[in-house]
């Protein structure tokens, strides 16, 4: 069941995490964490780099202000439609919800599901809303670059944007053990056995 919350703020520190032991605790805050996030972001700075100059190198990529501030305005209105690609991804018997947070919009589900479903759901709307964005500009014509520069900016925000997923994929990866599920909780996630 989806449920959107849009109006309502989440207080993260009003949700009563349900019972755990620290054991099946997985903590985003340590210096694990911080790590992950920094590589995230240089990650998302080095594509950006590198994909900028090989369009200009191949030629089509217009330094034009316009199409760069309509792109980067495009890709933070997107927000909503990322949060919904997320609770796309989690099972239908889950409860979804959408919440309203200081940083913009979060997706909160109430139920456990396993990694390969909690690890796809981070990675679809970065898929599709950036990479495939950012590589489509190839077939773009060269004679369009106002337009290629717009689908590069928009495709490096939305990319942007998803440094906290890209962050919780990768600390997903390493310490969930396969076959276990993953449940949101005030500090990152947890696993269950």
């Amino acid at each position: 069941m989806l449920s959107f919350y849009l109006k309502e703020s989440l207080d993260i520190t009003k949700i009563k995490d349900p019972e755990h032991s620290k054991e099946s605790e997985v903590d985003f805050s340590g210096n694990l964490g911080r790590g992950v996030l920094l590589l995230s972001i240089l990650f998302v700075i080095v594509y950006a780099i590198l994909l900028v100059k090989f369009r200009r190198y191949i030629g089509a990529f217009e330094a034009s202000l316009t199409p760069m501030i309509i792109g980067l305005i495009s890709s933070i209105l997107t927000l909503p439609l990322h949060e919904l690609l997320h609770a796309i991804c989690i099972s239908s018997k889950n409860n979804v919800q959408i919440y309203r947070v200081k940083s913009g919009l979060m997706t909160w589900f109430t139920a456990p599901i396993t990694k390969r479903r909690y690890l796809g759901m981070l990675l679809v709307p970065v898929l599709l809303l950036g990479f495939i964005p950012s590589i489509c500009t190839f077939v773009i014509p060269e004679t369009m670059p106002g337009f290629i520069t717009f689908v590069l900016i928009f495709s490096l925000g939305n990319i942007g944007m998803s440094c906290g997923d890209l962050t919780n994929f990768i600390i997903t990866a390493i310490k969930v053990k396969k076959g276990n599920k993953v449940l949101p909780c005030k500090n990152g996630i947890f696993k269950v056995q």
